[in-house]
């Protein structure tokens, strides 16, 4: 029984290192079989702002492992040098997230053959909504507080936040992304019968499936933080 007990930390310890691993192994793989289209359809185009955001999204999710790996594998840290690895994760994501978001804008105004009043809308609610989520990220950042883990081969310290108001970050990202997605069906319900290009069809097949990943991201990330607030690793479970 002794050595069973002994051989339960250094097998979690493999199950996290594998999971991690095994996601970058899958992000790294899905750009080596898209490597040629991309090259052909993105990186010889002419550069516009539909390409950098591209990029920006396709590529800024190996900063963002880099990093999480980082605060998850690094066992010398402590409870004081473990606040900038986590702070950076938590940025990462947000930004990530907004990047995203700004895809999905392009899309929504292709959609609705570059409408400026459109535009317009989509933007201005964007800019309110990355603006309050930049001023609870940061709040909740500063209520974070660390505390040696139990189990240090999963995590160096395990972090502690004073509020919960890091939940409604994750509510305006569902909020936002399902007018995004109203947008998009509401123009293509009037437009599907009498103009079903295959562009047309391309772009809200694809647009929906992009909606419904984000939509289920953030709406799992309000959950587990609802359900698991300051429960011990729900940060890594969110991150």
């Amino acid at each position: 029984m002794a050595s069973v007990n002994a051989e339960v930390p250094h097998l979690l310890q493999e199950a996290v290192n594998y999971s991690m691993v095994a996601g970058i192994m899958l992000l790294v793989y899905d750009v080596i079989i898209h490597l040629s289209s991309e090259i052909e359809l993105i990186w010889l185009c002419r550069w516009s702002l539909g390409k950098v955001m591209y990029l920006l999204a396709r590529y800024s999710a190996f900063v963002d492992a880099s990093v999480i790996l980082y605060y998850s594998f690094s066992v010398n840290l402590t409870t004081e040098s473990c606040r900038t690895p986590y702070d950076a994760g938590v940025w990462c994501m947000t930004i990530g997230i907004a990047i995203c978001h700004c895809v999905l804008i392009l899309r929504t105004y292709a959609i609705w053959e570059r409408s400026a009043v459109v535009l317009t809308y989509i933007c201005l609610t964007q800019v309110a909504a990355v603006t309050i989520k930049a001023y609870m990220v940061t709040e909740a950042l500063k209520s974070v507080t660390f505390t040696p883990s139990p189990m240090p081969i999963i995590a160096a310290c395990l972090p502690s936040l004073g509020t919960n108001i890091s939940n409604f970050t994750y509510c305006i990202d569902v909020a936002l992304e399902f007018q995004l997605l109203c947008l998009s069906l509401s123009k293509g319900f009037f437009q599907w019968k009498c103009d079903s290009t295959p562009l047309f069809r391309t772009l809200h097949r694809d647009g929906f499936i992009y909606f419904a990943v984000l939509f289920c991201i953030s709406l799992t990330n309000t959950i587990v933080n609802t359900r698991m607030f300051n429960a011990p690793y729900s940060a890594i479970v969110i991150l």
